[in-house]
């Protein structure tokens, strides 16, 4: 039996030998190709006669086989990759009208890809830790099991691998002598179709010798059984050669692996690089990854995931642990509309197996962008005065930057609150932008910047009886709008006024106040004002006869005048009315 990986190359050498007497003229073979081989047609070769490859995956050939005589048909190819655990079987039929239809037949196995435990014979120590040696059966010398760094009967040939072998003293044990070497327990419990891969030296010494070696499998670590049939030292080929067993009977189990030593008193049996192959490795040393690393919510959140070793191919089943449905793939995106920390549990399945990991994952409010209101201002302002601006932030997640522009060149960072005294006339545009990393928010508002005004006046004071009356007149610039208040509880809001004070008997000083204002200020001026009341005042006594007098008796009136006032009366006149 020939053992090949799934995958792997596979050679198949058909030989067509005439041992007759008589010449084969009408010879044909026939082979029906196993599907789990892939020929390469183009390559196929005869040393004689004809082959026919169009009818794949039957290879037919026909010829003349001449008594002596030998034909060799090869057919390269390879295994199919996903074949494994199985034993291919190839029959080919070689047929002749003057001789009897004979039918060959070869078998293959076919190993896994995976090593899941392997033994070389590397380490000077013999046997290796667990493996041990028991003879089973014995006559004269005593069959043993050693260690060397080359062949011993023959002699001189490096092992298969690294740098040692292990032979069995047949070409000094009796025929029929036994011994087992045996190894450590393994564990086939996730293996799938396992198989046992060895190499054994051939050679053409002693070809009648039977020197051979026996698989066996023990579950108890007392009683063997034989798997699969003893390989013969001697089979016509020098060399190291692969050589394997199906190990399927006891997928899932813990067994120990025999290698039955059997002599035949001819060359010495030598066994290299043992190992166990399975075709399916359960997924191991899974983990995944996520970006960004602190997400924040209805964020993508993208997930990926790394298995180190297992047989491909993998399906991968997320759980990310806010009840959202499962997610299958890899990679993966996924968004949280909600903070939290989320325990995400990543299943990666094969054929083979299983396997899970968990992590958890902090989710975080995504930031709002930020919102403004009306950006508020003291303009109009007065050239030289600063004009106050006042922004409100409505909502929106820290930090948040603000930035003025005072639309005049100036530009800078800042709080809510600011002002800023401008040098020119002017109306300007001012803008606030917020932003945060969600967005950004613009407000602006147009600001004044003017002349103030400025208040001073005159008058035509002061005002000499019996003129009352005063003139005022407005002197400042820049204003528009005026109050004057003239101090005796009247007042005007005209630009120049005229005003008549009330009529007394004294001189008084008013004091006149005058507010002017426009829409970038105000201003304030007062002075003084008089009103003179100086005029003749009179009073008068008026005397008579007495109130009872003889008719005919002369009467005599006296009236005085009396000038109480600061002037004279230049033009005074009296009229007196007489009784009739």
């Amino acid at each position: 039996m020939v053992v090949a990986a799934g995958g792997g190359p596979l050679t198949y050498t058909i030989r067509i030998v005439n041992s007759g007497a008589l010449s084969a003229t009408n010879a044909t073979m026939t082979d029906v190709l196993p599907p789990e081989f892939l020929p390469n047609l183009d390559a196929i070769t005869a040393s004689s006669g004809s082959v026919v490859t169009n009818t794949s995956p039957t290879i037919s050939w026909n010829g003349v086989v001449t008594n002596g005589a030998t034909i060799v048909i090869t057919i390269p190819g390879s295994i199919d990759p996903a074949v494994c655990g199985v034993t291919i079987v190839n029959s080919a039929t070689i047929a002749d009208p003057l001789a009897a239809t004979y039918v060959a037949t070869a078998q293959t196995t076919v190993y896994g890809p995976i090593t899941t435990w392997s033994e070389s014979f590397d380490a000077a120590t013999f046997p290796p830790t667990g493996w041990a040696t028991a003879v089973v059966t014995s006559a004269a010398t005593a069959p043993a099991w050693a260690r060397s760094t080359a062949t011993v009967h023959p002699a001189g040939f490096a092992p298969f691998s690294g740098a040692g072998l292990a032979y069995f003293n047949s070409y000094s044990a009796q025929t029929g002598s036994a011994n087992r070497l045996s190894s450590p327990a393994i564990a086939l419990t996730t293996n799938t179709d396992p198989a046992v891969l060895f190499y054994m030296y051939h050679d053409t010494g002693f070809s009648s010798a039977a020197d051979r070696l026996q698989v066996q499998v023990s579950t108890d670590g007392l009683s063997w059984t034989d798997v699969g049939a003893p390989i013969y030292r001697y089979d016509g080929s020098i060399g190291w050669k692969a050589h394997g067993v199906s190990l399927k009977a006891y997928e899932g189990q813990s067994v120990q692996l025999g290698f039955l030593g059997i002599s035949g008193f001819g060359n010495d049996v030598h066994l290299d690089h043992i190992s166990v192959r399975t075709c399916c490795e359960p997924p191991a040393g899974v983990s995944f990854a996520f970006d960004p690393a602190s997400p924040l919510s209805n964020q993508p959140v993208d997930f990926t995931a790394t298995v180190l070793t297992g047989t491909a191919p993998f399906t991968y089943t997320w759980d990310f642990g806010d009840g959202s449905p499962i997610g299958n793939g890899n990679p993966i995106s996924h968004s949280y509309t909600l903070a939290g920390t989320y325990d995400v549990t990543l299943t990666v399945e094969c054929k083979c197996g299983t396997a899970s990991v968990t992590q958890q994952v902090t989710v975080t409010d995504a930031p709002t962008p930020p919102d403004l209101d009306t950006l508020q201002s003291s303009s109009p302002t007065a050239l030289g005065n600063a004009t106050y601006f006042t922004g409100t932030l409505l909502s929106g997640s820290a930090p948040i930057t603000y930035t003025w522009d005072f639309g005049d060149g100036t530009v800078i960072e800042a709080g809510l609150t600011i002002n800023h005294t401008y040098t020119q006339t002017g109306q300007y545009t001012v803008t606030l932008t917020a932003a945060n990393s969600a967005g950004t928010d613009v407000v602006t508002t147009t600001v004044e910047v003017g002349v103030a005004p400025v208040a001073s006046f005159t008058s035509d004071s002061p005002a000499v009886w019996p003129d009352r009356t005063i003139d005022f007149t407005f002197t400042g610039s820049d204003a528009t709008s005026y109050l004057w208040d003239f101090g005796d509880g009247i007042t005007s809001t005209a630009q120049s006024p005229t005003h008549t004070y009330p009529l007394l008997t004294f001189t008084k000083v008013y004091t006149v106040n005058l507010t002017v204002s426009n829409p970038f200020g105000s201003d304030a001026a007062s002075d003084q004002v008089i009103v003179v009341n100086d005029y003749p005042v009179f009073s008068g006594v008026k005397s008579g006869p007495p109130a009872a007098i003889n008719q005919g008796t002369p009467l005599t009136y006296t009236i005085r005048v009396t000038n109480t006032g600061t002037l004279s009366a230049a033009n005074a006149s009296l009229v007196d009315t007489f009784p009739i």
